[in-house]
């Protein structure tokens, strides 16, 4: 298995990431937060859109490129690095995931072209409070009626979900099975509390009392969407991994310009072996997540469901995201944990990493489990 970036795949990062230096550094990072309003941020999602990045895992019959998910590592993880403030991984990937697999041709046709075109803000809305990464646990309701369906619940933590033109809500029928409804925003019946997340990403709680739907709002067939589902969310936890190598090689290469420049007793920090070998440290702890992120990623597209393969990345992907985020910021000191320096936003984005789809702990505890007893063969 190569994991070396060909000519086409390194070229593609060098375009990516030159347009998010130059279009999504820092300053207009912090301009952006600063828009309550969010229509500059929008405009970059249609312009992501034209770019093609967005559409780089769907079919060509709907638009897209039908490169794979594989493909797309290089914009995952320069958007990790940029702190991109749009949910790409949730927007761009695991809803168009959800799409392809689940929908009916005449669906995919509606709903996929403007997503991938970047004139749609589509995200999957399915975290709900209580929750704990047990992802089957869903207590929003679907009930059937005359003319469509009634949907009734919350969802929390919806990236986006403020700036959405359609939401997509899993909910569980009366027969105990679960569905997928395509919820177009503003809907009656919906509301929606905006707030920044831990990496002041926009975010949204929604709640839906009672919001009638069409039967054309059902993706596929009701009631038999939990394999879609679990393979979307299979699809977000590998490329969190990678968005995650993103920040960590941004907040390393930040670190070690710092060290050059700070001074003690009259010398660069950086000339400090001790200093110099928890840099080292550091570079490791990326490296090695880059190993098994590209794994991970890979199975999910080629292979079959690897559910422990794909915990033991995100536990080494996690592990490292704590140590390089912490060790860089120590060698930074006081000044990195501001809000005025990259590094603080870096750290934050990491941390939210760290505890998006399962910590360390949850996916040491599932790993554990499965090996004791005896389930381990996926990982041979």
């Amino acid at each position: 298995m190569n994991f070396i970036p060909d000519e086409h795949q390194q070229q593609l990062a060098d375009s990516v990431t030159r347009y998010l230096q130059d279009q999504h550094s820092f300053s207009h990072r912090q301009a952006l937060l600063r828009d309550a309003a969010g229509g500059a941020a929008r405009g970059a999602w249609r312009r992501f859109g034209e770019m093609g990045w967005l559409g780089m895992a769907a079919p060509p019959e709907h638009g897209g490129a039908g490169m794979g998910l594989a493909a797309t590592a290089p914009v995952v993880e320069a958007f990790g690095a940029r702190l991109v403030l749009w949910p790409y991984v949730n927007a761009a990937l695991a809803t168009t995931e959800l799409l392809c697999a689940a929908a009916s041709d005449a669906q995919r046709a509606e709903w996929l072209p403007p997503l991938v075109q970047g004139e749609r803000l589509t995200v999957f809305a399915h975290e709900e409070r209580g929750m704990r990464y047990r992802w089957n646990d869903v207590r929003t309701q679907a009930r059937r009626t005359a003319d469509g369906f009634v949907l009734s619940g919350s969802k929390q933590a919806v990236p986006a979900g403020d700036a959405a033109d359609a939401w997509i809500v899993s909910a569980r029928m009366e027969d105990g099975g679960l569905s997928l409804f395509h919820v177009p925003a503003p809907q009656r019946g919906v509301v929606v509390s905006s707030f920044r997340s831990l990496d002041d990403m926009p975010t949204a709680d929604l709640s839906f009392d009672d919001v009638r739907l069409p039967p054309s709002s059902c993706i596929g067939e009701a009631g038999q969407a939990w394999p879609h589902i679990e393979r979307a969310l299979d699809v977000m936890l590998a490329a969190s991994c990678i968005e995650a190598l993103g920040a960590m090689a941004a907040l390393h290469a930040q670190t070690v310009d710092y060290v050059k420049v700070r001074t003690q007793f009259g010398v660069p920090i950086g000339s400090f072996q001790v200093l110099r070998h928890r840099l080292a440290d550091m570079f490791t702890q990326i490296e090695l997540s880059r190993s098994l992120a590209l794994v991970g990623l890979a199975a999910v597209e080629h292979g079959p469901q690897q559910p422990l393969l794909l915990s033991a990345v995100k536990a080494q992907v996690s592990a490292a995201c704590r140590f390089v985020g912490e060790v860089a910021i120590q060698l930074h000191g006081g000044i990195g944990m501001t809000q005025e320096v990259e590094a603080s936003h870096l750290f934050k984005r990491l941390v939210a990493i760290e505890k998006r789809m399962g910590d360390r702990h949850h996916h040491l505890g599932r790993l554990a489990a499965e090996i004791g007893a005896g389930r381990d063969s996926l990982l041979a």
